[in-house]
């Protein structure tokens, strides 16, 4: 039992030996197994080098994205504030234009044809177009009605 494990085991350490590039003749077992353990400590440290790698360069690109962010920010506060400045300045320069515009006199406003005709009326009686003088009325009544006692008369 002993001997067929003993077999086996040889066996095995052959393919493994034979599986990793050396010669199984000459191929001595601690040698072979402190390569091993070499290589996997070795494996391991650089495995977790790259994962160091990996975290710094994904920390990095957040560090860089957030002060994309943060300069994208003070952009955009600093557009604003210019925005604001910008709205406050004109209304300044208009509230100022309106403080300067000189406030026109009253005989200097001009309002339209009601003007016109309101003022013509204060000068001017109004008078229908067919319509005659009241001294005018008054002879022409007077003669009509002489015409007509003349006629009864008659």
């Amino acid at each position: 039992k002993i001997k067929s494990d003993l077999r086996h085991a040889q066996e095995a350490f052959k393919e493994c030996v034979e599986y990793f590039g050396d010669s199984s003749r000459n191929a001595d077992a601690a040698a072979f197994f402190a390569l091993i353990v070499r290589f996997t400590r070795a494996f391991k440290q650089h495995d977790q080098e790259n994962e160091q790698r990996l975290r710094l360069e994904k920390a990095a690109a957040l560090a860089a994205s957030k002060k994309e962010n943060d300069q994208v920010l003070m952009r955009n506060k600093v557009n604003q504030k210019k925005q604001q400045e910008a709205v406050i300045n004109e209304l300044k320069s208009k509230a100022h234009s309106v403080r300067e515009k000189k406030l026109l006199q009253q005989d200097e406003v001009y309002n339209g044809a009601l003007e016109d005709i309101l003022l013509g009326l204060k000068s001017e009686p109004y008078r229908r177009a067919d319509a005659v003088r009241r001294s005018q009325r008054r002879r022409i009544d007077n003669n009509r009605l002489s015409r007509t006692l003349e006629e009864m008369d008659c």
